[in-house]
């Protein structure tokens, strides 16, 4: 009888099924990179490539020579300083010709190279969403371009150049675009993509 009491008893106090999410998933302060990097624009295999970029996990020869798999960790596109994802996205002489071009076909006029500081502009930028959306989409896009670029040239020997690296960034971005066009886009947006 003491256990029917007892069963009462908790059944007396109100639970609802959010409480226990809460419970089991406590709510977390927001990163500033999130909305940016899960974009609804974004390519699925972009956001997640640009994720790992951001939290500096892509297997980069800097991480490769500290966990002592390689024993040189120059990188692979300039061969000029150590592989990071900071030197990978955009110090590298390879990636910021990339970047700039990207930038030139924009008409964008940010100023800054470094991956993070990038994904804060867009964030804080006024700007339609739309751009926002679409300037995240291209940052992906060529996050994602750059490493597979880096990958070929280790696995295959071989590299494209930063024109052809752009233009399958660019096509990738806007047929991305056409098949997933939001809602509520402005006649000025309209006009402005139309005339990428």
């Amino acid at each position: 009888m003491k256990n029917l009491v007892d069963i009462s008893l908790f059944t007396l106090d109100k639970h609802t099924t959010s409480q226990g999410y809460r419970l089991l998933c406590p709510i977390t302060d927001r990163v500033f990179w999130s909305k940016v990097v899960w974009c609804r624009l974004n390519i699925p295999k972009h956001s997640f490539m640009m994720w790992l970029a951001v939290l500096k996990r892509l297997k980069t020869r800097d991480r490769l020579l500290r966990f002592q798999v390689i024993d040189n960790a120059d990188c692979l596109l300039c061969s000029r300083n150590i592989e990071s994802v900071d030197h990978l996205f955009f110090e590298c002489p390879y990636s910021t010709d990339c970047l700039e071009k990207i930038k030139q076909w924009l008409n964008w006029s940010m100023r800054t190279t470094l991956l993070s500081r990038i994904i804060r502009w867009i964030g804080k930028a006024k700007i339609s969403k739309f751009k926002k959306n679409l300037f995240s989409a291209v940052i992906a896009a060529l996050v994602y371009q750059i490493w597979h670029n880096r990958n070929c040239k280790l696995w295959l020997s071989t590299l494209e150049s930063t024109d052809v690296a752009v233009l399958k960034t660019k096509d990738a971005v806007k047929y991305r675009i056409m098949c997933m066009w939001p809602r509520n886009v402005t006649k000025r947006d309209i006009d402005w993509f139309n005339a990428l």
